[in-house]
């Protein structure tokens, strides 16, 4: 696979911004963005489908566990989060000591262009953190068609009508 053979991720750590803490009794041993022919992409074309890609690895038996994603933008702001966890458990797991599991995460790059840093998160239900590795992952989307100035994109195109617009009539006390 494109993927390469594990823990590649944090040897190619752009971010100088990268922390990591929990106890590792589950780790994220890879997590990268994928496109939909599998290979791994730091670049990111503006309302296509991708996938995050993330391998756990448990270091010892583990239970009720589930994982997140955060991206953020350059400043720190938050774009989005999303968890297995919350507020239905949708991907909530034991491990046995040594297992390996792999986790897909699909997306639509619904963003503006610029770049971005994703973190990731495998915890229990109970909000105990195993592995979280803040801003891990460095990514760009590129420039779209339209100009923008915003961190989402909302496919916005400009056009010419020929119809006159409608006129509402304002309710309230004002012809009374």
């Amino acid at each position: 696979d494109d993927l390469g053979d594990g823990e590649d991720h944090l040897q190619n750590i752009v971010s100088d911004q990268f922390r990591r803490y929990g106890d590792r009794a589950v780790e994220i041993v890879r997590f990268c963005i994928v496109d939909l022919q599998g290979r791994k992409v730091s670049r990111l074309k503006s309302l296509e489908h991708y996938r995050f890609h993330m391998r756990l690895r448990a270091r010892v038996a583990a239970k009720d566990v589930g994982v997140g994603v955060l991206i953020r933008t350059m400043r720190g702001m938050q774009v989005f989060g999303a968890n297995s966890m919350e507020p239905m458990p949708t991907l909530v797991r034991d491990f046995g000591s040594g297992e390996e599991l792999d986790i897909v995460i699909p997306f639509d790059a619904n963003m503006g262009h610029g770049p971005y840093f994703a973190s990731a998160t495998v915890a229990r239900v109970d909000g105990h953190k195993h592995d979280v590795q803040f801003d891990v992952l460095d990514f760009s989307v590129e420039q779209t068609d339209c100009h923008d100035e915003s961190i989402a994109n909302l496919n916005m195109s400009f056009g010419l009508s020929t119809q006159a617009p409608q006129v509402r009539a304002r309710t309230g006390s004002a012809g009374r």
